[in-house]
């Protein structure tokens, strides 16, 4: 599988478009990692991405709507309708992207890549252990912009839900603030085939 196509790559150019993206290796977080992936978590994949589970999701967790037209809305809606939001008092260094056709996806200034590894695990560890499947479809470390990061994509098949949902998370793999992201893509539950042409299941 080529990562070219994928949620993880997508998520990593949304990194790398973003005039907000930064590498800075010192000072505080601007937003802790666990409270990044309960917004992602809560307003995407509990919801399954659906557009507007997402927005109520989003709301009920107190987030500010945002201006769809600034340059970091537009780079994560990637011409896509949809709305933006941040926490209070966070705009622009935190972003919760809902597309009504497209990813669900967090963006995050200035935070820990691998607290928001750890954390990310944590959560599907979580829901797997209430009855969800979870496998790991592509992971890989590259260097951009003088930055290590690392790429992964899971598929997670919720328990009693048809569709499937692809998350891939982009992080920085050093303890240097960066621009994080996380991101979920519902899939079409059609069948999905290995490399010798038979169905997986």
């Amino acid at each position: 599988m080529s990562l070219a196509s994928t949620p993880a790559a997508s998520a990593a150019a949304a990194v790398a478009v973003s005039p907000l993206a930064s590498a800075l290796p010192g000072g505080a977080p601007i937003f802790g990692a666990r409270e990044l992936v309960r917004i992602f978590i809560e307003a995407c994949v509990t919801t399954g991405g659906t557009y507007q589970a997402a927005v109520d999701g989003a709301i009920g967790q107190g987030l500010i709507p945002q201006d769809a037209q600034s340059p970091g809305s537009l780079a994560l809606l990637d011409d896509r309708p949809g709305m933006v939001f941040s926490p209070a008092g966070h705009e622009g260094q935190v972003l919760l992207a809902v597309t009504e056709r497209g990813p669900c996806l967090v963006w995050a200034d200035r935070a820990h890549g691998p607290g928001v590894r750890l954390a990310l695990q944590a959560a599907l560890g979580e829901r797997v252990s209430r009855g969800d499947r979870l496998e790991v479809e592509a992971d890989r470390k590259l260097e951009r912009s003088q930055t290590w990061r690392q790429q992964t994509q899971w598929l997670l098949r919720p328990a009693g839900a048809p569709t499937p949902l692809q998350i891939g998370l982009v992080n920085t793999v050093t303890d240097g603030l960066a621009a994080q992201v996380m991101r979920l893509q519902p899939m079409a539950a059609t069948a999905r085939f290995a490399p010798d042409g038979m169905p997986l299941r």
